[in-house]
This record gives C-alpha cells, structure tokens and sequence, in this order.
C-alpha cells in the first residue's frame, strides 16, 4: 500500500510540475505574438511556435497540443484579426502534438544513421525550397534589385535573413561536433526531425488549405512566401529549442 501511495504522490507531483511548465510555454507564446519581424510587406516572421514546438518535446503529444490550442485562443482574445477559425487552433495544437509524438518515438533511439538522415533533410528542404521559389518566379534580379513577387526588396534584408540562417548552421554544427558530450542531453537531429515535421505539415501544408478555404484560389500566390519562410525557421527554431531544451534538461527542471 505504501508503494502504491508513493507511486500516487509522485504521479500527481509531476502532473502538477507539467501543468505548471505548460502554463509558462502557453504564456510564454503569447508574450511572443506582438513581436513580429517585418523583411516586407509580405514575409514576417514571428517566434509564437518556439514555445508550443518545446512543450511538445519536453511534456509530451496531449501537452504540446493544449498549449497550442490555449495559446492561439488567447492571443484572438487579446487581439483579434478577423473571424475566429477554429482551423488554425487545431493547427497550433498540432504543431506541438507532432513534436511530442515524434519525440517519444525517438527519445531511446541512437545511431550515426539518424545525424546523416537529419543532415539531409536539413539540405534537402533548403534545396527544395529555392528550387521551387526560382521555379516559380518568386524571386527575380533585375539590373541590381532583388524582386519578390514584383517587389523590390532591400539586399540588406537579404544579408539579414542569409546572417540569421548561416547563425543557425553554426550553432547546430557546434551541437552535432559536442553530440556525444554529456551537455548535450537533448540531440540536435531529434529536434531537427520534430520541428521539421511541425513547421511542414502545419505552416506550410495545413496553414495553407486553410487559406485556401476561406479565401480562395487568389491565396495560392503566397504559397511561396510560406515555402521561404518555413525553410528559415526550420533552422532557427531548432537552434533555440536545442538550447533551450538543454538548458532545462541540465538542470533537471524536467525529466525527459
């Protein structure tokens, strides 16, 4: 009976140590929303997703899920923009269940053949990415002056974007070089995998339909920007949650 009682208590306490932890990353989301990067009128970026990718990791599918859905509604609450579409809920509470689903599958499994695979799909969603975007005209030259879709942008804004991605190849090398030191409790590719999974299926896929839906055909023109925007933040967002995720792990705040 003892044993049981204790196995009782230490459920409830890491219950109660997740829900708190998923109160942080849905508050934590929110805080994000207002600061958005504008590099144009059409492509801006936002950090929103950072958090609900985190607490798929590190709480698990039905956590990540619930801080995705609270936070979306929260952040309509505060500042609504347009109708409420119950669609793009159900898309940030998937962008942390993947993750989390992902993650539990991966947590135990080791092998070169992972890093390698993460490797290349780091290469390949660039590669598709700017392949796609040349193809379809998204982006041109003309005497001097960078176009995105008929629009002049600065090269400065190009230097910025090429700084920030390059930032984040760095930071994950230097992760893979210390992978099997014992800092390095969260691996990089795992992480990789999981926000590769989230951002694909949910910004670029799901988003989209969406879009699609309630707007109509007219939307498919921006299905480029979308494309430019996730092979970005695929890179950055894995930098920050490796670092992040680490850091919490190092210090035991959760068990993983």
């Amino acid at each position: 009976m003892k044993s049981n009682a204790t196995k009782s208590v230490q459920r409830q306490k890491e219950s109660v140590q997740k829900l708190v932890f998923a109160s942080l990353f849905a508050g934590l989301s929110v805080a994000l929303k207002p600061f958005e990067f504008y590099f144009s009128n059409d492509l801006r970026f936002n950090l929103i997703e950072v958090p609900i990718i985190m607490s798929g990791i590190a709480l698990g599918p039905f956590w990540g899920a619930a801080v995705g859905g609270v936070a979306d509604i929260i952040n309509y609450l505060i500042k609504p923009a347009g109708a409420f579409n119950v669609g793009f809920t159900i898309s940030l509470a998937l962008c942390g269940a993947l993750p989390g689903v992902m993650y539990s599958f991966m947590r135990k499994q080791k092998g070169k053949s992972q890093r390698a695979a993460s490797i290349a799909v780091f290469i390949a969603v660039f590669a598709a990415a700017f392949f796609y975007m040349g193809r379809s005209g998204f982006f041109t030259i003309q005497d001097g002056t960078l176009y995105l879709r008929s629009n002049p942008v600065s090269w400065v804004i190009v230097a910025v974007l090429a700084a920030i991605v390059a930032g984040s190849g760095i930071a994950l090398a230097t992760f893979y070089r210390r992978y099997d030191s014992p800092e390095v409790l969260i691996k990089p590719h795992k992480v990789l995998f999981c926000v590769a999974a989230a951002e694909i299926c949910t910004s670029l896929i799901l988003n989209s339909l969406l879009l699609y839906y309630m707007y109509g055909p007219g939307t498919a023109v921006t299905f480029p920007i979308r494309v430019l925007k996730v092979a970005v933040a695929i890179p950055v967002f894995t930098t920050i949650c490796v670092a992040l995720l680490n850091a919490i792990a190092k210090r035991k705040l959760i068990r993983f």
